[in-house]
């Protein structure tokens, strides 16, 4: 071959990858899909897929009819219009799970959005690197350890920066990115409307630095852009108020059931006890005995169980919300505490913060605003700082601030031509290149070669005894409120860690198995697939908590009535014969608590151990006062 057909070849070849290069920096839409698609369709392939919290898998329960009354919109978090909606596609295709579906679709709208604003506003391989950090930060929390609240988060957030994108930046088709965002941003509150909180405190700094931006903008005259600006303010309020009314709408409808209207008035007495710091009962022991209450009875409150109306009333939970309440702000409204949980808990070593340091390495060194990423770094830590000094200290919430903090460097990140770092070259493999190219180059790939180890199932949790795999599984995955990174990798699919458990309860026509919550309730929907929706009647005819978020609402009452125990003092059917109580922490204060209030007689048995799990049946004997 001639070297001049050599050439020719070459300048063919390059000359079709160019056209190939050029197609998607064109097309950065379908870049964007594209290449979010391959990192849905990798994370699938390789890693089982879970909830992170029970609270999703009690969610999807509901909506499938696993307590007994059918498909129910009524979620504990969600709005019902979202739970019509499900509803309607469980009834036309009863296997999957449409609730789940769903999160996943949100997580992938709202990652593709990232990936096109940055792909729309950034060209070459800059945008390229910057988009593989922002995968491996955010793809295994928002695919595969599924949550709702950090879902719920991240896609508020991405509707709400299509918005100001459309609104700001856009040429062409500004009706439709708003319109779409709007949309986006409405289910996402749909899911859980408190995440809003978090979507708009970020959402809020990405509209400060447009309108700075556009004010600075010499092209433009000042009135023109203040007019601008606030007619994007009075349009951004708007749709606020638009999620708080269908808000309202969804409650209102709700709340026709005047059994749901209770339920949720609970919820205020409800979250101020378990969503507290436990109190140490020396400390609180003279307050607590003011109510009338005993050590058992600061057991009973402070593990979720205290669910008999009779003896807890209301305005006692009251009272005790407010001794539980002090306590916890006495420990968490401090420097000392607020510095030294961060610091424990690995919050400023989080894998997604790491990820979000070298983002503002590469945005700060190659943009135009060099301080603007370390102004975000320093109000996402203050934001952190201030979730903890309000208690409020679960992995959940704090990668949501986290992940919404890096998409906002994304969004917000505009190379800068004129930047002496950026401009300067550096000759590699004879090649010239930009400097601040080698070095996102080289942060890229060491983030990639740390990242990959979280994508690798955990194949040698085959090879361990039962005892030996349900405390790994316990080590691994019994703590949601923190950053655990073999969760990830734990494969569940293959191996159930609970499923003799599940088996004996679904089998045992004769029983129902009250499972007190600190037992089981992190522990069993691991058992189930997310893919699918819970069995009809599930919880009715098997199993539920003893303390739960359904506590005290229509569904556990629904469940209780059916199996012969009063939904407003459960404790009073422990002592029933088809009752069994599956307890490994506080089985003799559960004994104590029925013995002060309903059977002093009442004496307690161990029934069988099963995974792990001791079944109890606690009775009075014959002859003996109940």
């Amino acid at each position: 071959m001639s070297n001049d057909t050599a050439g020719e070849g070459k300048l063919q070849k390059r000359s079709g990858l160019m056209r190939v290069y050029s197609f998607f920096c064109n097309n950065p839409l379908l870049s964007a899909f594209l290449f979010n698609l391959i990192i849905l369709l990798v994370k699938v392939l390789t890693l089982d897929i879970k909830y992170e919290v029970s609270d999703d898998h009690l969610q999807d329960a509901i909506l499938s009819g696993a307590f007994g009354q059918g498909n129910n919109p009524y979620m504990f978090f969600s709005n019902p219009f979202l739970g019509f909606v499900l509803k309607t596609l469980n009834e036309l295709i009863p296997k999957i799970s449409f609730y789940f579906l769903f999160m996943e679709t949100l997580a992938f709208i709202s990652m593709t959005i990232v990936f096109y604003l940055l792909f729309k506003k950034v060209r070459g391989p800059l945008s390229v690197m910057l988009s593989l950090i922002f995968a491996a930060s955010a793809a295994n929390d928002m695919y595969i350890l599924v949550q709702f609240t950090r879902v719920a988060t991240v896609a508020g957030f991405a509707g709400g920066l299509l918005v100001l994108y459309g609104y700001f930046d856009a040429k062409k088709g500004k009706i439709g990115l708003i319109l779409g965002g709007t949309v986006l941003t409405v289910f996402a509150s749909f899911l859980r409307i408190d995440s809003i909180y978090v979507s708009l405190i970020f959402l809020f700094l990405v509209f400060l630095y447009k309108s700075f931006d556009l004010l600075r903008n010499s092209e433009v005259k000042t009135k023109e852009s203040l007019k601008k600006i606030g007619i994007c303010f009075v349009l951004c309020g708007v749709l606020v108020g638009v999620l708080y009314c269908l808000t309202y709408f969804g409650n209102a409808i709700k709340f026709r059931n005047h059994d749901y209207k209770e339920f949720e008035d609970f919820q205020i007495y409800r979250y101020r006890i378990t969503d507290t710091w436990v109190p140490v009962y020396d400390e609180v022991k003279d307050d607590y005995e003011a109510l009338g209450f005993d050590q058992t009875d600061y057991t009973i409150l402070n593990t979720w169980g205290f669910g008999d109306a009779s003896v807890y009333s209301n305005d006692r939970l009251e009272k005790v919300g407010d001794i539980n309440v002090a306590y916890s702000d006495s420990i968490t409204e401090s420097p000392i505490f607020v510095f030294g949980d961060i610091a424990t808990r690995g919050v400023m070593i989080y894998w997604c913060t790491i990820c979000f340091y070298v983002v503002i390495l590469i945005t700060a060194l190659c943009g135009k605003r060099l301080l603007w990423p370390f102004l975000l770094l320093l109000s996402t830590f203050v934001l952190l700082l201030g979730f903890t000094y309000a208690g409020r200290t679960v992995y959940r919430v704090e990668s949501g601030i986290i992940l919404c903090s890096i998409m906002t460097l994304l969004y917000t990140f505009e190379p800068d031509p004129e930047n002496s770092l950026y401009r300067k070259t550096t000759v590699l493999f004879s090649k010239k290149m930009r400097t601040m190219h080698i070095f996102a180059l080289v942060a890229t790939l060491l983030i990639l070669g740390f990242h990959i180890p979280m994508c690798i199932p955990d194949n040698s949790l085959m090879k361990l005894s039962d005892e030996e795999y349900r405390e790994r599984f316990d080590d691994v995955l019994l703590n949601s409120a923190h950053f655990v990174k073999e969760k990830y990798g734990f494969k569940i699919a293959d191996r159930k860690p609970h499923s003799d458990l599940i088996e004996l309860m679904r089998n045992d026509d004769e029983h129902f198995y009250y499972v007190d919550l600190y037992t089981g309730v992190q522990q069993l929907y691991f058992d189930y697939d997310p893919w699918l929706r819970p069995e009809k009647d599930m919880y009715k005819d098997q199993y539920f908590y003893f303390g739960s978020v359904a506590m005290r609402g229509p569904d556990e009452r629904y469940i209780l009535e059916q199996n012969g125990i009063d939904p407003d003092n459960p404790y009073s059917g422990l002592t029933h014969e088809n009752v069994y109580i599956v307890n490994n922490y506080f089985i003799e204060d559960v004994l104590a608590y029925v013995k002060k209030y309903y059977a002093p007689d009442a004496e307690i048995e161990l029934v069988d151990e099963v995974d792990g799990f001791k079944i109890w049946n606690i009775y009075v004997p014959e002859g003996s006062e109940a």
